[in-house]
């Protein structure tokens, strides 16, 4: 089960690849992958925040990509 979630979810990073290629802004493939993701059936959530922090210094609301 997990071998057929895993090819299913990279073949989604080959399509927005080959359609795409290389050198676009992050974002772009973000948008694109995820859009491929939910055409193939997956339920996608993206950029959520966690916390993050060195020593005493926290910062609960950083979210990735900031």
């Amino acid at each position: 089960m997990d071998r057929d979630y895993t090819y299913k979810i990279l073949r989604c990073v080959y399509n927005v690849y080959d359609e795409l290629g290389p050198g676009l802004l992050e974002s772009v493939y973000e948008t694109a992958l995820k859009q491929e993701l939910v055409d193939a059936g997956f339920q996608v959530d993206s950029q959520h925040e966690v916390p993050v922090g060195i020593h005493t210094i926290r910062n609960p609301h950083y979210k990735e990509n900031d």
